[in-house]
């Protein structure tokens, strides 16, 4: 076959009666003097096929297949999917597999959430303890012309990691399926894990230009350490190490020979005054627990109302394989000033009204810092980690100087900072759907990605 560098489709698979392996393509995709006879490729799955012309009507944007091709490559009627011709190959695909665990119809969300902005991409959802290592099979959840349906797809071109929880993401590591799947896979799996508040810290701490926008921090603090925060910074928050959505922070506060303690306990907030931090620290940790925490320098935010601000920069990468921000927004704290979380009473505002309140003409100078420090976050945090990122959440603040912050960095970042605009959604997912793409190896003719900007 002529070599082409750029992909041609979509077209959609229809199986035809015959034995042996056959393909039919369109006369457009066989030009005079294609072989009569190709490998074909789909995912990790590969035959050598006995390649024919496609006419009537209809034949431009159908691929013909017979069953036992169909059986061979792990490909599914009424599938939707581009073409790459390289010399004597055709790779089918991209085949973009996404690895979640759970109920049918936490698998069925999902595909339909990328699947109807993409028809014509093919998707697979699957449970990465399903794989059949022998077989090089998974069963998966995918979608055709008709709507989702079940079947055996082969390891995919890549795959995006939706596994809803570290417990069970941690679960597959000590079980080797990780390992197993980098044995056996070319397939990269991207934002292959949940982070670690101290990994982080660690990671980016190296970076001469990011270290001085980093709060101190302490993994397993003491009595001691905590003391010694106190003394120097005024504030300290205490927060579990691999925690997520705020659950567990403590802040406490240094207020003349007293210690303010602001926490949630039973969802409600919780305020107390201690003399003691060794009596405190003891009451509210059991013997051990503080190991799983980190202790950070608290940083005198601007404030709404009394009430610390932070920011969610979202990005994701699009097919330029470039960080892009999806949405910038200010998070108000709630009434215990412990956590800007939504879940904690927190609230969304404009990142730019806010900063216009409080620093004036100097607002739209920070929101623009605020957006190129993210950028070089998340590129020096990608780097560090040696792992394919797509997408990441990152906390940020400014302080009452106007000084930028970075608290935490997320791989699985919620969509909470998008409130209700649906245009913020679409848009982060059409990115992240152009990136995998690229990382599948298909190149930007497929991807199908609108220059579009954040809204």
């Amino acid at each position: 076959m002529p070599q082409d560098s750029a992909p041609f489709g979509p077209f959609v698979v229809r199986p035809a009666a015959g034995p042996d392996l056959w393909l039919a393509l369109p006369p457009a995709a066989l030009p005079d003097g294609t072989e009569r006879t190709v490998v074909v490729r789909f995912g990790h799955a590969a035959a050598v096929a006995e390649l024919k012309r496609l006419r009537g009507p209809g034949a431009r944007r159908v691929v013909a297949a017979s069953p036992d091709l169909l059986g061979t490559l792990g490909l599914w009627p009424g599938a939707r999917l581009f073409a790459l011709r390289d010399g004597g190959t055709l790779r089918f695909g991209p085949l973009i597999g996404i690895a979640t665990a759970g109920p049918a119809r936490r698998k069925r969300a999902l595909l339909e959430a990328f699947a109807r902005l993409r028809p014509d991409v093919p998707f697979a959802v699957f449970d990465l303890r399903d794989v059949d290592w022998a077989r090089l099979r998974v069963p998966a959840l995918v979608w055709t012309e008709r709507g989702p349906r079940p079947a055996a797809v082969p390891l995919p071109d890549v795959v995006y990691n939706k596994i809803p929880s570290r417990r069970l993401e941690q679960k597959l590591e000590r079980e080797g399926i990780i390992d197993r799947w980098y044995a056996l896979s070319r397939a990269p799996i991207v934002n292959a894990s949940y982070f670690h508040k101290w990994d982080v810290y660690l990671d980016l701490i190296a970076y001469p230009e990011i270290r001085p926008n980093l709060p101190e921090t302490i993994l397993a603090p003491d009595e001691a350490d905590v003391a010694d925060l106190l003394a120097r910074h005024r504030r300290v928050y205490l927060k579990p190490a691999e925690g997520a959505k705020g659950r567990g922070i403590i802040r406490l506060d240094r207020d003349g020979p007293e210690i303010v303690a602001r926490f949630y306990l039973g969802g409600r907030p919780r305020l107390r005054r201690v003399t003691s931090l060794r009596r405190f620290l003891r009451q509210a940790f059991p013997p051990g627990r503080l190991r799983s925490y980190i202790a950070q320098q608290g940083i005198p935010l601007i404030a709404e109302g009394g009430r610390p601000v932070d920011f969610r920069l979202h990005l994701a990468k699009g097919e330029d394989g470039r960080w892009h921000p999806i949405v910038l927004a200010a998070k108000v704290a709630g009434e215990a000033g412990v956590t800007t979380h939504l879940a904690y009473g927190g609230r969304l505002d404009d990142a730019g009204a806010v900063l216009g309140r409080h620093f004036g003409e100097q607002a739209v100078g920070l929101r623009l810092a605020l957006l190129q420090f993210g950028r070089a976050v998340a590129e020096k945090l990608e780097h560090a980690t040696g792992q394919p990122l797509i997408e990441l959440g990152l906390d940020l603040g400014v302080d009452e100087d106007g000084r930028l912050w970075l608290f935490e960095a997320n791989a699985k970042p919620g969509q909470a900072a998008f409130g209700r605009d649906r245009h913020l959604v679409r848009l982060r997912r059409l990115k992240l759907i152009a990136a995998l793409i690229r990382l599948a190896g298909f190149p930007a003719g497929a991807s199908g990605e609108k220059k579009e900007g954040p809204a």
